[in-house]
């Protein structure tokens, strides 16, 4: 008894582990997903039972996500493969999975974003793009941040340097990008808005995080800190 008296936080370490892999052995085996095993160095997908259903083949690949998964061939092509092992190459951008039931994509030099049948719902027109979050997702054309709905129409238009997607109603964004820079370049200062567009806390952050439970993570000079919704 001495020497679990001596050792309690390592016990109930242990404990935390064994019930946080319980609860994922328990999440695995309710999905209907194969799960990503790898056989000799390919990568492939068994079911619950362990039986190989899409044969040793990629790269590399991803775990499934809603039904669909990221895969690369040999020559380094990657595809949306789904339950089936059916392969499908489409332009992709930064995603390997869907937001809100859509991913986002790249044609040339354009994004947009494909639904879960891969039919082009928002056509590639802007210069950058984000994942849906709370019915919005950030998207960036003729050098301006705004937030576009599921049909692509805008709900706050463009007029920001940077934009982020929306946590428990609030999105930061960004102003003030040296004209020099290109790409995703961060801002100078960032504050939030609300879904209307409105400007609720005001640009003074360096970099921001997103809302969660009430609070979101903030950076001024060399400091770090939290703010909550009951700043403005």
């Amino acid at each position: 008894m001495q020497r679990f008296r001596e050792y309690p936080i390592l016990i109930m370490l242990a404990a935390g582990v064994i019930l946080f892999l319980r609860i994922i052995q328990g999440i695995a085996q309710s999905s209907p997903d194969p799960i990503l095993i790898n056989r000799n160095g390919k990568w492939c997908y068994a079911d619950r039972t362990g039986k190989i259903v899409i044969e040793p083949q990629f790269k590399t690949a991803e775990f499934f996500v809603n039904g669909f998964a990221a895969v690369w061939d040999e020559e380094g092509r990657k595809y949306l493969l789904n339950r089936e092992g059916e392969k499908c190459l489409v332009p992709y951008y930064s995603a390997n999975w869907f937001s809100e039931g859509l991913l986002k994509i790249k044609v040339e030099t354009k994004c947009g974003y494909l639904n879960e049948d891969l039919e082009t719902v928002i056509q590639p027109q802007f210069e950058y793009a984000r994942d849906f979050a709370e019915g919005f997702a950030p998207v960036k054309i003729n050098g301006k941040w705004g937030c576009i709905d599921h049909d692509g129409k805008f709900g706050i238009e463009p007029q920001f340097d940077d934009a982020h997607e929306f946590s428990e109603d609030l999105a930061s964004v960004g102003f003030g990008i040296d004209p020099q820079k290109h790409g995703l370049v961060p801002a100078e200062k960032y504050g939030f808005i609300n879904k209307n567009g409105d400007l609720v806390i005001s640009p003074q952050y360096e970099l921001t995080g997103k809302f969660s439970e009430g609070l979101a993570a903030v950076k001024i000079g060399n400091k770090y800190g939290f703010i909550d919704r009951k700043f403005f």
